[in-house]
């Protein structure tokens, strides 16, 4: 039913449970870990800046994919996540991938592409995982994260000019 979407998930949902299960093959990354890993840094990235107020601030996943990683801030407390993805199919599946392993989903999910998300999805925290470099427009995408955010604005990417960085801050 879950693989009827789409390919099933890149994300570690439960161990046994993703599509791509890449052995020790010299020059093939290991997405799961690499994506492990990537959580981790950013979780504790706002553990450490926001601490005990983090209940007090919202928090918006740009590009959430199934959820994976939207599920697993909205598990922190955040005053409110909202997670969006441009693919229905993708949503869906996440929804079916939750439903499966009973996990309760938190978030709330807004269908929309980066471009034409709206003001009323502004929040103070905004994370962007592997995303921006799929866009037609670097710069245009990144103006549009820091419209969309009011204090903290995270990305992840394989690629970003230099000349978008702005300040030590960004």
């Amino acid at each position: 039913d879950v693989n009827s979407l789409g390919r099933f998930s890149m994300s570690p949902w439960k161990s046994d449970i993703h599509e791509i299960n890449y052995k020790n093959v010299k020059g093939i990354p290991n997405w799961i870990k690499l994506k492990k890993n990537q959580e981790k840094v950013i979780i504790d990235f706002l553990i450490k800046k926001l601490g005990s107020r983090i209940n007090k601030f919202d928090l918006h996943d740009v590009g959430c994919n199934d959820g994976y990683f939207t599920e697993k801030l909205a598990n922190y407390n955040f005053k409110k996540v909202i997670g969006s993805e441009p693919r229905k199919e993708t949503i869906l599946r996440g929804k079916k991938i939750r439903n499966l392993l009973k996990i309760k989903t938190k978030a709330h999910y807004v269908l929309s592409d980066l471009g034409n998300l709206k003001e009323k999805y502004k929040t103070d925290i905004v994370t962007c995982c592997g995303v921006i470099h799929h866009t037609n427009s670097v710069e245009q995408s990144f103006n549009k994260l820091l419209g969309l955010t009011k204090k903290i604005l995270i990305i992840e990417s394989e690629f970003l000019p230099n000349y978008l960085m702005k300040n030590k801050e960004i």
